[in-house]
């Protein structure tokens, strides 16, 4: 990002329930929905007319549904590592892909063998430390070369504080119904993690 910075103006998004933006009070209120309502007022209070969103992982959902919901205020999408899908067979391929990544992993680093319960946990019945404490765990999976990176800099989980909450129902988008450029970039020249 930082060359990006450079010539265009970033604004990073903490979204509601991570960090210090602060908690909603009931935890059926983390949905897509609540994520888009704070991201567009963020968007208005900024008086942008229209805005490029980058959407990561969780936040790729957030800006599908943003552009679904405010098409003339997004000139461009671009995406990485989400779906337009939160369904079973998403979720399926969530388990299997971790399930590879403990393989690949577990005789360097045997923690990562708790990964596929800590994913499969119900977060719906955990507190927020307890959600996070799950996040926080399985973060190496998250990021390519996580340990390269750990030994080089401040590890990426260091900053991680989060209450996400599985949706209420399945998300499911139609990015055909999008009327601005979208970008699905690869990032990397090997396997994920």
């Amino acid at each position: 990002m930082p060359l990006l910075e450079r010539s265009l103006t970033m604004v990073y998004i903490e979204p509601v329930g991570t960090g210090a933006s602060g908690f909603r009070t009931d935890p059926r209120e983390y949905t897509p929905a609540t994520y888009t309502h704070f991201l567009h007022a963020v968007i208005r209070h900024l008086a942008l007319p229209d805005v490029v969103l980058l959407g990561h992982s969780h936040g790729g959902f957030v800006a599908q549904r943003y552009a679904l919901d405010h098409p003339g205020r997004v000139a461009a999408l671009i995406l990485y590592d989400t779906s337009p899908v939160t369904d079973e067979g998403f979720w399926s391929a969530a388990v299997a892909n971790l399930e590879r990544f403990v393989q690949r992993h577990i005789n360097e680093h045997p923690e990562v063998a708790g990964y596929v319960a800590a994913l499969t946990a119900r977060l719906d019945q955990l507190t927020d430390d307890g959600t996070t404490a799950v996040l926080r765990k399985i973060t190496p999976a998250h990021f390519y070369d996580y340990w390269v990176v750990r030994r080089n800099s401040d590890p990426p989980d260091s900053c991680c504080g989060c209450t996400p909450r599985p949706p209420s129902a399945e998300v499911t988008l139609s990015t055909s119904a999008m009327n601005c450029p979208l970008s699905q970039p690869h990032v990397g020249t090997g396997r994920k993690g």
